[in-house]
């Protein structure tokens, strides 16, 4: 192959489907090439699939290649076992309430085993990880002892000006930042969401860390001990979309769309898939309640599965109930490891839900800081929605002892509910007061949170990116 030498060039990787919204559709990407930077974008491919023709079509242009090599699946060898135990081992560096909650329920693997191991790992680790040289010990390994050269071709054909790198914590990207960091080339990343900050340690750190909100901050300095001159604040480019009106539907055509009446009030209930596996029994006990005329006002109720198992269609059954929709408003991939690429007319579709909602009724779910953005009251489900699958004891409560959700909750701006008793009542009080219901709470999870929704997040990410470019 030639090589391509630009004026500048950066590399971004992109491991999941729901980043491609969040970076390349929420405008960090446009940003960036209309400042004559040329974009070599990354897509993971992990399942050896081919990547569609129309994601392609959609992102390549003269200012744009996209790149999809098989070199990001691993043959198996002893180095890579090797590797998998430094990696799970180095990730306990960083300890919190939100690694002890994963280390008891993460995943199958940890259900499978012994109890005891989770409390002997967070005896142990939660000692180590106040060593801060243990931290730094393990960068170091990973940088000098798991280097491969897995992707040094793509660096010596487009020869980048910088790495950005979309999740922090997911191995493609770390391959690619320690490549570059090897090289002397610039670094750029960003965590791929709001909620793993405190619960592993961040084995490579860029250049420039981009957080989504000052809380981030604190603890990227507190806890992984970033400094704080290489910490970028800059919102979510997400939640810009909020803050685009001409993409808002009228109220009728909206709920046209949506086979719903527009004159019934609109509970929007958010499903958290695997980590709410019972959620759709709450969602019956409100369609329920929504047939019997239990509420002061005639109700709709739209509920939307959540992406992590949306095939497994759990609230199809509600469907059969009057004045409810289950929303079909998802666009499937089965190349991305999410099974999830949200297209542009989805993320409008989804603004608009938002928009139109009443209420939100969600079970610790990301949804609380979505509702905030359009100033709409939130209900969080702290019952019957999680199992221990060991003990089958309801753990739902346990959820928000998660670090970045207890962040939510101590605003005051989600009303915590703990049976259906609640529920009810707490849903009267939304349909009473409107969107004054903890209007003044939800102003302080929106300024804490939620960073400043102003709709230019996604130029203040560009604006890191091209600012160390030149520097």
């Amino acid at each position: 192959m030639r090589k391509i030498k630009t004026i500048k060039t950066v590399f971004l990787v992109i491991t999941r489907g729901f980043i491609i919204r969040n970076i390349l559709r929420s405008g960090v990407l446009s940003h960036l090439t209309r400042k004559g930077v040329r974009v070599v974008i990354f897509f993971e491919n992990v399942r050896g699939k081919p990547l569609s023709q129309a994601l392609k079509k959609e992102f390549e242009s003269g200012m744009v290649v996209v790149e999809s090599p098989d070199e990001f699946k691993r043959k198996p060898s002893l180095r890579t076992m090797l590797y998998s135990v430094f990696r799970l081992t180095a990730s306990f560096f960083v300890y919190s309430e939100t690694t002890w909650f994963y280390s008891r329920f993460g995943n199958k693997k940890n259900l499978n085993r012994w109890i005891g191991f989770a409390y002997i790992e967070r005896f142990f680790f939660s000692l180590l990880s106040k060593f801060p040289f243990i931290k730094g010990a393990a960068r170091f390994c990973e940088q000098t002892v798991f280097y491969e050269e897995r992707f040094s071709a793509y660096f010596n054909i487009y020869e980048p000006n910088m790495v950005f790198s979309t999740s922090i914590i997911s191995r493609a990207d770390i391959q690619f930042l320690k490549e570059a960091k090897k090289r002397g080339i610039k670094t750029v990343s960003m965590p791929k969401g709001w909620d793993n900050v405190t619960r592993m340690l961040y084995r490579v750190i860029p250049d420039v860390f981009i957080v989504q909100n000052e809380v981030m901050r604190a603890d990227a300095q507190r806890v992984q001990q970033i400094p704080p001159t290489s910490i970028v604040t800059c919102g979510f480019p997400q939640f810009d979309w909020y803050r685009r009106p001409e993409i808002i539907m009228p109220r009728e055509e909206f709920f046209k769309k949506i086979g719903l009446d527009p004159n019934r009030r609109l509970i929007f209930f958010g499903s958290e898939g695997t980590w709410a596996q019972r959620d759709h029994e709450v969602a019956r006990f409100i369609a329920e309640s929504i047939k019997k005329g239990v509420f002061s006002e005639p109700c709709s109720l739209l509920v939307r599965p959540h992406f992590s198992d949306v095939t497994n269609r759990r609230f199809d059954f509600l469907s059969s109930y009057p004045h409810v929709k289950i929303d079909e408003n998802f666009t499937p991939s089965d190349f991305f490891i999410d099974n999830w690429n949200p297209g542009i007319e989805e993320t409008k579709l989804f603004t608009n839900l938002v928009y139109y909602s009443d209420m939100l009724i969600a079970t610790a779910s990301t949804l609380f800081l979505d509702a905030a953005c359009c100033n709409k009251p939130s209900i969080g489900i702290a019952y019957d929605a999680f199992f221990d699958p060991r003990t089958g004891k309801d753990v739902t409560a346990d959820l928000y002892t998660m670090n970045h959700l207890r962040d939510v909750i101590d605003t005051g701006a989600v009303l915590m509910v703990r049976n259906d008793k609640e529920l009810i009542q707490a849903i009267e009080h939304v349909l009473e007061e409107g969107s004054r219901f903890k209007e003044q709470e939800r102003q302080v999870l929106l300024r804490k949170i939620c960073f400043n929704v102003d709709g230019k997040s996604a130029e203040r990410v560009a604006g890191a990116i091209l600012s160390l470019i030149e520097d």
